[in-house]
């Protein structure tokens, strides 16, 4: 059993690298076959270290370096991990220098003080590694603000879960889109999550969340690949709740949108919530997307309480022979949002930056 309590004093840190890593509540054995093939971790040693006041570094990337194998790190569905015992001000920090796959079911959360998770795919910066984050919960309506409705987790549902009790969550996907001559950067989003309620609320208040991610390979002029489909830098969807003291996310694609948003509300009391996107629209081939910095589509609420709201997005197209036969491109594009306040309130803007369309 993994420990990682000091006598006396702080908490150490448990640090794991395998290429290839997946962590779950199961018991490798040759008779099932679990854990055969790579590394397997099971959570309840996470838990372990955790509850003991250490820290827990699991990745498949070895000190952020290039040149060492990486492969994915996969979180199975239904995994729990749990903080339960000491003060907190913990850190869970799962990275992968490829894809990193929480599925359906996955709950990490702190009943003991506060619990900092950070997720980050593509570790050694290449920019191929995907964080992708998928939960399930039907879109059932439940009354919400100004008339609009937000999705309710009911029986059958499988969300993924993360509660820290005031601690931060830090959320991170490709870096940059590749580069000249690379390979491309995902079959997905920078970052995708869907079906995911986060709420950072705890004791001493807040944690903030920060949610980072590029995409888009096809297309662009520094990597063409027509049989890439184009992808956004983040994309939120699928009924995700995310409660928080600050909301940052920023988005980055070179043929697709910066940051998709529907289905989807965020909530602060008194914080920010910081939307940005950027998206460059490369030059002609089939699958290139429509450049849109930030594209707000169905079902999003967006609960400022007595904070602010900032949505500023650039989508440009480079200079080619054809550009107005190519679809338009948009800075900021809401076809379905809701902006509540509370209280005394300074407001909320969303703006094009220049030179956007």
């Amino acid at each position: 059993q993994v420990n990682a309590r000091a006598a006396g004093g702080a908490g150490g840190v448990w640090s794991l690298y395998s290429p290839a890593i997946t962590i779950g509540n199961r018991i490798p054995s040759a008779n099932s076959q679990v854990g055969q093939w790579d590394t397997y971790v099971n959570a309840d040693d996470i838990n372990t270290v955790l509850n003991s006041g250490g820290n827990v570094g699991i990745g498949t990337n070895y000190q952020d370096n290039a040149k060492v194998r990486s492969g994915d790190l996969t979180i199975e569905r239904g995994t729990q991990f749990l903080q339960s015992l000491g003060g907190g001000s913990n850190a869970l920090y799962l990275q992968s220098g490829r894809d990193l796959i929480v599925q359906s079911g996955t709950t990490i959360s702190s009943t003991s003080g506060k619990l900092n998770v950070r997720l980050a795919a593509d570790a050694d910066e290449d920019g191929q590694g995907s964080l992708l984050l998928y939960g399930q919960i039907g879109m059932n309506s439940g009354p919400l603000a100004a008339g609009r409705v937000r999705a309710q987790v009911q029986e059958g549902d499988e969300p993924i879960t993360i509660n820290t009790n005031g601690g931060q969550v830090n959320l991170t996907g490709a870096k940059d889109p590749a580069l000249a001559g690379g390979l491309p950067v995902n079959d997905n989003a920078g970052v995708v999550i869907s079906g995911t309620i986060i709420n950072t609320q705890g004791a001493d208040g807040r944690g903030d969340v920060f949610i980072k991610g590029a995409g888009g390979v096809a297309g662009s002029s520094v990597s063409q690949d027509a049989t890439v489909a184009s992808q956004n830098g983040v994309t939120i969807n699928g009924g995700t709740d995310i409660t928080a003291g600050n909301v940052n996310i920023l988005g980055n694609s070179t043929s697709a949108t910066g940051v998709s948003l529907s289905d989807t509300v965020i909530s602060t009391d008194k914080g920010t919530i910081d939307i940005r996107g950027v998206s460059q629209g490369g030059t002609v081939a089939p699958a290139m997307g429509q450049p849109i910095g930030v594209d707000i589509g169905s079902g999003v609420v967006l609960n400022a309480g007595q904070g602010f709201v900032k949505i500023l997005g650039r989508g440009v197209r480079e200079a080619v022979a054809n550009a107005a036969s190519l679809p338009s491109t948009h800075g900021v594009r809401a076809n379905d949002l809701t902006i509540t306040t509370s209280g005394d309130n300074a407001g909320a803007r969303a703006e094009d930056a220049p030179g956007a369309g």
